[in-house]
């Protein structure tokens, strides 16, 4: 698996193992941002990856300009595998983890 654009363009990430990561393609991650390409600048923005798994939306994000993301997943194992590929970039500074379930809103 791979960065598809930006500024890590080409370069390689984990995708995890087994069935319980389940990273997004490289074909749908391509989709999504040239769609959003057409409808706002990505720089400077501030990303929510929701049950990251690998973390590959967040990055493909980053990797195009966004300020920061979040990276958020219950999975200890997909944190895990998210984190190594932040670390392999060099990008500790512009991403946060958090270990959470997404379906329950917290201080509700």
């Amino acid at each position: 698996m791979r960065i598809c654009g930006g500024l890590y363009g080409g370069r390689k990430i984990k995708a995890g193992e087994g069935d319980a990561i389940r990273p997004t393609t490289d074909k749908v991650r391509q989709a999504i941002f040239n769609m959003l390409a057409s409808r706002m600048d990505i720089s400077e923005s501030y990303v929510l990856d929701l049950f990251c798994g690998s973390g590959s939306l967040g990055l493909e994000a980053l990797s195009r300009g966004a300020k920061h993301a979040i990276f958020v997943d219950i999975s200890a194992k997909s944190l895990k595998v998210a984190r190594e590929n932040i670390v392999a970039l060099e990008i500790e500074g512009q991403a946060t983890l958090l270990k959470s379930d997404a379906t329950r809103p917290t201080g509700v």
